[in-house]
């Protein structure tokens, strides 16, 4: 199993013309075991012997590897008929069944990494090894992604996960976490020209249990077939935090932070009822990540809290976007998501900040007093008999207004006209 080479002893010599690889099966056991036949051979006997030697096809050898037959003596049986070969006076070799083998020679070469795929959109690392590799033996956490230099580089986690069965190549999903941070380590992984591969002898092992020949981080192997990131982003989830003023955006991969554009956003009450609804005007968000947390400004926040069936529980609370709301970070647009399509809010924590009102205006000749409170207010919730007029800040020389009319909208400015006593 080291070289690939099966050596039968007959009893005279045989005609190695008339050999016939494809009548070779080879067996696990005597009784109920796996077997596999041969689909061709490479005569390695030159002339008419009584033992004949051949070489057996890689794609025969890597299948009998993963079928774990010939991993021992004792799983190595042969079988074949009379049409196997033919002596020299052309009479058909006596068929055997299930002979077992007499000599034995373990697989003791060390597999190696000829070659790897990397396709960012199908989000897989594809390994191909030159013989059979047991699969279950594989650690991704010994393979680094990294440019020439390895200047710049990332090791995978155990976010990846293993795709495949035993064979020549092995599929890895790249898990979320490395996904981002790969593409979040700019010069790495952005063309083939930036994607090499470094790892240890213990990332994966053959059927045999021999560990891989590493690469070192200066002897990476660089990507044979390089496909980029095409897949445009999702927004998965989001959460509006209106007493610490924020909306935090969860997305299906790394996005541009610096592409962000509030305006294609609007928060909605429902589905059915967009116009229950306040599309953003600004906003201003951190670094690139799969996460963004935007700081809602306060001319929106006001508008929000006009509503009052609006952004107080993740029922009353959709986002719809535009394709122009963000890309990510290989260029790709987000999916748009209609305002009949909006997704409801994660979590929703409304706002349990007291208003504060921060400055006032009092004009005599219009007989009016203007109220500035920092957000938003409920009017009807006005307690117009509270207010007071004084002329100084400890002064007992004061009014207590009463109001002729007071504006019937929510807002964070209100306008009364007061009547004095």
């Amino acid at each position: 199993m080291n070289t690939g080479v099966i050596t039968l002893q007959f009893n005279e010599p045989l005609n190695i013309s008339t050999i016939q690889f494809m009548e070779v099966t080879l067996e696990q056991a005597r009784s109920a075991g796996l077997e596999y036949t041969l689909n061709g051979g490479n005569l390695i006997t030159m002339s008419n012997e009584e033992v004949i030697q051949f070489q057996i096809l890689d794609d025969d050898l890597n299948e009998l590897k993963r079928l774990q037959i010939g991993s021992s003596r004792s799983t190595s049986f042969v079988t074949f008929s009379g049409d196997f070969i033919r002596d020299i006076f052309n009479n058909s070799a006596v068929g055997v069944t299930q002979r077992p083998a007499t000599g034995y020679i373990p697989d003791e070469t060390p597999p190696v990494l000829s070659n790897f795929h990397l396709d960012l959109t199908a989000e897989t690392l594809e390994l191909f090894f030159s013989e059979t590799v047991r699969a279950r033996s594989l650690d991704v956490t010994q393979i680094t992604l990294q440019d020439q230099s390895a200047s710049v580089m990332y090791t995978l986690t155990d976010a990846s996960m293993l795709n495949s069965t035993n064979a020549t190549s092995i599929v890895v999903r790249l898990g979320r976490d490395d996904l981002n941070q790969i593409k979040l380590e700019l010069g790495l992984a952005t063309t083939e020209s930036n994607s090499y591969l470094s790892y240890t002898s213990t990332a994966i092992v053959d059927m045999f249990g021999n560990l891989l020949v590493n690469r070192s981080m200066s002897d990476a192997l660089l990507v044979s077939n390089f496909t980029n990131d095409f897949k445009p982003p999702r927004l998965e989830g989001f959460s509006l935090d209106l007493s610490n003023e924020t909306l935090v955006l969860s997305f299906s991969e790394s996005v541009n932070a610096s592409s962000f554009r509030a305006d294609a956003v609007t928060i909605q009450r429902d589905t059915l009822s967009p116009a229950i609804s306040v599309s953003l005007t600004d906003g201003s968000v951190g670094a690139n990540n799969f996460e963004l947390e935007v700081q809602l400004q306060t001319p929106d926040l006001n508008i929000i809290k006009q509503f009052l069936d609006l952004g107080t529980a993740p029922e009353n609370t959709f986002v719809s976007i535009s394709s122009e709301l963000i890309r990510d970070l290989n260029g790709n647009s987000i999916e748009a998501i209609s305002n009949s399509s909006a997704l409801m809010a994660d979590i929703v924590v409304p706002d349990f900040v007291a208003p504060a009102l921060q400055g006032f205006l009092f004009n005599l000749n219009e007989s009016t007093l203007t109220l500035n409170f920092t957000e938003t207010i409920s009017v009807p919730t006005l307690d117009v008999q509270g207010i007071v007029l004084q002329d100084d800040f400890n002064s007992t020389n004061s009014y207590v207004l009463t109001f002729g009319e007071v504006q019937r909208e929510n807002s964070s400015i209100v306008y009364a006209s007061p009547e004095a006593r």
